[in-house]
């Protein structure tokens, strides 16, 4: 613990028998700052007391909002004959007219886009975790 820069915090025994004192309990801490207090109350139901710390909260966490946004593609409606019927039915022939790849590549995300949005729309949902179980 030493080698990572942790320190032992309580200093005092937390298990006290008639012959004998011993500290069984640790708390670390590589930022000391941010326990405020540390405390071991001399009341037990056995021979072990507890440890309680209050920690400092950091209130740059309370700012953010609880809940994240994440964009997805819906396949709720996505019709495996529609969707192929409706991109044979494009006039893929715009492409042969495009100057340069650019402007042809460009053409054919935009139809394809235009396709894949109405079978599979782009939706915003309210999530508590951004990285979803796959």
């Amino acid at each position: 613990m030493e080698s990572l820069n942790f320190t032992q915090r309580v200093k005092y025994p937390t298990r006290i028998i008639d012959n004998s004192s011993t500290l069984i309990d640790h708390v670390f801490t590589n930022i000391p700052g941010n326990i405020i207090e540390l405390n071991i109350p001399s009341y037990a139901l056995s021979d072990h007391f507890q440890v309680a710390i209050t920690r400092k909260c950091n209130h740059t966490i309370a700012t953010k909002p609880y809940h994240n946004y994440i964009m997805y593609r819906s396949v709720k409606h996505f019709s495996d004959t529609e969707f192929p019927t409706d991109l044979s039915n494009q006039h893929w022939s715009l492409l042969t007219a495009c100057v340069g790849p650019d402007g042809c590549t460009n053409l054919f995300i935009e139809i394809f886009s235009s396709i894949l949005q109405k079978h599979a729309p782009i939706k915003r949902k309210r999530v508590k975790k951004v990285t979803q179980p796959q």
